[in-house]
């Protein structure tokens, strides 16, 4: 298990999961952005297994950050801090913010805070270790869809994803 989550992550997102997760991405591309695709903007990546999925499998641009960044990330990585470098960016309607195991309530709830892009991919359980984070995140954003599935080693994982409420 220790040796697994060191490669690749806590949650490693089936194939079947990744593809509907781009599929519902594909039709807000369509409605926001018309001829563009949405970037995926992950700011605590860690090695970057989940921006690679995307990047490899959805054919999706990202935008990998880490203040510390894996020294065998799968992607490359800018080592930054990740609400630093979010507030950089003059625009964030092309972006979504993907959120991934954050175990600091106040990171998590500074990202949400400041991200103005209406997209964020939710990975992990925060439900009992993030409360200002759900406050934020439930009071501007709905979830439109989550999964729930199991790791080999029985844990039990979550993925959502939620869209800005003054969009829908």
């Amino acid at each position: 298990q220790e040796y697994f989550v060191e490669i690749f992550s806590w949650t490693v997102i089936p194939l079947n999961i990744l593809e509907e997760i781009n599929s519902i991405l594909s039709l807000y591309d369509k409605s926001f952005l018309k001829e563009k695709k949405h970037t995926i903007f992950d700011p605590c990546s860690g090695n970057s297994f989940h921006t690679f999925l995307f990047n490899e499998f959805c054919k999706r641009d990202v935008i990998t950050v880490d203040i510390q960044p894996e020294r065998n990330s799968w992607i490359h990585t800018y080592e930054k801090e990740g609400v630093n470098f979010l507030k950089r960016l003059k625009d964030h309607s092309n972006l979504v913010l993907l959120l991934s195991w954050i175990d600091y309530d106040e990171l998590t709830y500074k990202l949400t805070k400041n991200f103005r892009g209406n997209i964020i991919i939710s990975i992990g359980n925060y439900e009992n270790i993030s409360l200002k984070y759900l406050k934020v995140l439930h009071k501007n954003f709905k979830k439109i869809k989550s999964w729930d599935f199991k790791m080999p080693w029985f844990h039990e994982e979550r993925v959502k994803i939620y869209i800005r409420k003054n969009i829908i």
